[in-house]
């Protein structure tokens, strides 16, 4: 199933809290980053002793709190 850069917006925190960049947008993501998107930002969070290898970390950046601001808006006619 493909996703396109709406959905990702819509399903990010809308406050621009941290959470997992692993799972269903993770390709997507990875593509954004790649390419230099100012829409998400990423971080490496400390491995724990559970988790030997640092989670990755995504959110929305304020450029990105701002386009999904914008998808929810209603569209005057």
């Amino acid at each position: 199933m493909a996703f396109d850069v709406y959905d990702l917006l819509l399903a990010l925190p809308a406050n621009g809290e941290w959470v997992s960049g692993k799972g269903q947008f993770q390709h997507l993501l990875m593509i954004l980053l790649g390419g230099g998107s100012s829409l998400i930002e990423e971080t490496s969070m400390p491995a724990t002793d559970e988790m030997l290898v640092p989670e990755w970390q995504v959110r929305l950046s304020h450029i990105g709190q701002q386009e999904r601001a914008a998808i929810l808006q209603p569209c005057d006619a």
